[in-house]
C-alpha cells in the first residue's frame, strides 16, 4: 500500500506541458554538436547548442532549460560541476552527461549528484531520443512528486483553488511552480509553494517570503506590471498567489531573436522605465531584474514579473545592506559587496545593462565563468554601444553610459530622472546620429560619463 506514487503519476499525467521543451546541447567538437542537434531535431523540442563553458553559461543566465545535454569534458567546466551547477541553481533541469571512454566512478559520481543518465559520446540517435524523453517525463514526475508528497492522490490535492482547473506547468523553481489555470473561462496564472518547502524548518520562513512577493504585487497596479488577483493559504495549507497570465514571449527571446525594430526597442525601454519608476515610489525595490523577468503581451506591452526577492526600501533612507541576491549578469557592482548598500541605484544597473542588450544584441560584460562576470562588472568598461548600432543616439548612449557607472553616486539617482532624459528622444524621429553634442547630452553627463564608461 506504500507504492502510491504510480497511481498518483498516472491520475497527473493529463496535466500536459503549455510551453515548447528547452533542450541545451553543450558540445566542443562541431561534429558530434552536429549529430546531437540532429539527433533531437525530429522532435518538437527548441534547440539550443553551446560549445565552451561561457556560452553554456550565457544559455543559462537567458533561458530555463528543460533539459541539458553535455560532453563531460567541457573546457572550463567538468560534468560533475555542471551537474552541481544545475542541483543548486536549475532544480527544475535534467542533465544527461556524455563520456568518450566513459568510467564507472564518474557515472557513480554523477548519478548520485543528480545527473539523470551519462552515455557513451557516440550513443545511437533513437537511444539519444528515448533517453532525453525519458528525462523530461521524469522531470514532469519529480514536479508532481514534490507538489504531491507522499500521501497525496490527485492533482486536485495541489489545487488551492477549487473554482480552477490546472491546465498544465507554465515555470517550475526551487521552491515553487507557476501553473496556468482556468476560472470561469478565463486564464490565469496560479503560483503555488511545493508542500515539502513548508514543512522543512530549515525554511521556517518560505510562505511568510512567498506571501511577501504577493503583499508586494497587491499593492502594485500599473500598466506595466503583472497583477495580481488573489493570494493566501488555502484549506489544504498550500500558500498561492493566483496572478494576470500573459500570452507572450520573455523579453530574452526578443533579443536574441532581434524582432524588434529600434523605435519598437526604444518603447520597450521606456516602458520598463516606467514599470521601475512605479515601484520605486511605492517604496520597493526589485533586485532582480533581467530580460527573463519581461514578458512582452499583445503590442509589445512589456510586463515586469517575479518579484520574488523584491524588499521594502527603509523609509529612513538606510535601504538594505548589500546582500548578494539576483542574476549575477544583471547585478550592480555594489550588490555583490556584503558591505554595500543597495537602493535604486542598483535596480537603475540592472536596467541599465537590459536596456545595453536590448538595443545592441549582446550584453556589456563577459566572462569565461562566473568570477570572470563578476570581475568584469565591477571593474571593467563595456564597448561604446554606437559601435554596434548606428541608430543609437548621442544622447541615448549617454543615458546608458550613466546608468552603468560603476559609482552608484555618478548613475542616474531616480528613474524619473531617465524617464526626463528619455522625453525629447520618444518624441522626435531621432534615428540619425547628432554630429554635434546636444543640450540634452550635456545635462545627462555627457560626453564626461560617457568617456569614464565607456571603452
Amino acid at each position: 500500500m506504500t507504492n502510491q506514487p504510480q497511481e498518483t503519476l498516472s491520475e497527473t499525467q493529463r496535466v500536459e506541458r503549455t510551453e515548447t521543451v528547452k533542450i541545451l546541447v553543450i558540445e566542443k567538437n562541431p561534429r558530434q554538436r552536429y549529430r546531437l542537434h540532429n539527433a533531437l531535431a525530429e522532435t518538437n523540442y527548441a534547440i539550443f547548442q553551446a560549445k565552451t563553458s561561457w556560452g553554456a553559461y550565457e544559455k543559462l543566465i537567458d533561458y530555463r532549460f528543460d533539459l541539458i545535454i553535455s560532453n563531460a569534458d567541457l573546457p572550463g567546466m567538468s560534468g560533475l560541476e555542471l551537474v552541481r551547477y544545475c542541483q543548486r541553481r536549475l532544480p527544475g533541469t535534467e542533465v544527461i552527461i556524455l563520456a568518450k571512454t566513459p568510467k564507472v566512478t564518474e557515472a557513480v559520481s554523477l548519478i548520485k549528484e543528480g545527473a539523470f543518465d551519462y552515455l557513451e559520446i557516440n550513443t545511437a540517435a533513437d537511444l539519444i531520443r528515448e533517453k532525453a524523453a525519458a528525462a523530461l517525463l521524469e522531470k514532469k514526475n519529480k514536479l508532481i512528486r514534490s507538489l504531491l508528497g507522499s500521501n497525496e492522490t490527485g492533482i486536485k490535492q495541489i489545487n488551492p483553488l477549487p473554482d480552477c482547473d490546472i491546465i498544465g506547468p507554465l515555470g517550475t523553481g526551487a521552491t515553487g511552480a507557476v501553473f496556468l489555470v482556468k476560472r470561469h473561462g478565463a486564464k490565469y496564472a496560479l503560483k503555488i509553494l511545493r508542500p515539502e518547502v513548508i514543512f522543512q524548518e530549515s525554511n521556517g520562513n518560505s510562505t511568510a517570503d512567498f506571501l511577501q512577493e504577493a503583499k508586494i504585487l497587491s499593492a502594485l497596479q500599473h500598466p506595466n506590471i503583472v497583477r495580481i488577483y488573489e493570494f493566501g493559504v488555502s484549506e489544504n495549507r498550500i500558500p498561492y498567489i493566483l496572478m494576470e497570465y500573459i500570452s507572450g514571449q520573455i523579453l530574452t527571446t526578443h533579443i536574441k531573436n532581434d524582432t524588434l525594430e529600434f523605435k519598437e526597442k526604444l518603447a520597450v525601454f521606456y516602458q520598463l522605465c516606467q514599470s521601475l519608476g512605479f515601484i520605486h515610489q511605492a517604496g520597493i525595490l526589485h533586485r532582480d531584474i533581467k530580460p527573463g523577468n519581461v514578458i512582452l503581451g499583445d503590442n509589445h506591452q512589456v510586463k515586469l514579473m517575479d518579484f520574488g526577492i523584491a524588499r521594502i526600501i527603509d523609509v529612513e533612507g538606510e535601504n538594505i545592506q548589500g546582500v548578494a541576491m539576483g542574476s549575477p549578469a544583471y547585478m550592480s557592482p555594489e550588490a555583490f559587496d556584503k558591505n554595500s548598500i543597495i537602493d535604486q541605484r542598483s535596480d537603475i544597473f540592472s536596467l541599465g545593462i537590459i536596456a545595453y542588450e536590448l538595443f545592441t544584441g549582446r550584453k556589456p560584460f563577459h566572462g569565461k565563468h562566473i568570477r570572470e562576470l563578476i570581475n568584469a562588472i565591477k571593474t571593467e568598461r563595456p564597448s561604446d554601444p554606437t559601435k554596434h548600432i548606428n541608430e543609437l543616439t548621442e544622447p541615448l548612449s549617454h543615458i546608458l553610459a550613466n546608468m552603468l557607472h560603476k559609482q552608484p553616486e555618478l548613475r542616474f539617482q531616480k528613474i524619473k530622472d531617465i524617464i526626463g532624459a528619455l522625453d525629447p528622444i520618444i518624441r522626435q524621429d531621432n534615428t540619425m546620429r547628432p554630429k554635434k553634442k546636444t543640450l540634452l547630452s550635456m545635462l545627462i553627463g555627457g560626453g564626461r560619463i560617457a568617456d569614464e564608461v565607456w571603452s
